[in-house]
């Protein structure tokens, strides 16, 4: 929900499923010249990324070093560390285990897959993939003219 085009906030689905809430008879009215601008505003904040990307440097050390780890290796751990790599140059790591990344000694590849599995790394390259793939959401929008829009929270003239 969006006040004006330099602030919005989110509302649990229970509330703002609520909002929509009409009767048959009611007539559409045009929305104002300034809806354009809260639904952008409202639609980035909505995908917004809630995590923290990691440091170039950091990123840079751990992409190094799982190289240097992978040339030794051979068989599924290779395999497994192409992908381990995929994923940290999607910044898809968090942050505590691109840590613990660039503390594995070069010789000890095999202790990787103990602390992110392989189950995980593949769920990330999966939705990795589905973004690529151009996966449609619908986004359902509604401008309040002039109404209180009462919340559990707040209520909010817009």
């Amino acid at each position: 929900m969006a006040g004006s085009p330099k602030e919005s906030h989110l509302l649990p689905p229970e509330e703002a499923i609520k909002l929509f809430e009409a009767v048959y008879s009611e007539n559409p009215v045009k929305v104002s010249g300034n809806f354009e601008k809260l639904y952008e505003k409202v639609k980035a904040d909505l995908f917004k990324r809630n995590t923290q990307v990691p440091n170039e440097k950091l990123k840079r050390d751990v992409l190094d070093r799982v190289e240097v780890i992978k040339q030794k290796c051979s068989g599924n751990l290779k395999d497994y560390l192409a992908d381990l790599t995929e994923v940290i140059k999607l910044d898809g790591l968090p942050r505590h285990y691109m840590k613990f990344l660039n503390q594995v000694k070069t010789g000890a590849g095999e202790t990787i897959p103990q602390k992110i599995t392989s189950h995980y790394i593949s769920a990330i390259l999966k939705s990795a993939r589905s973004v690529d793939e151009g996966e449609e959401l619908l986004i359902l929008s509604e401008e309040f003219i002039n109404q209180p829009v009462k919340t559990d929270k707040t209520e909010t003239l817009l």
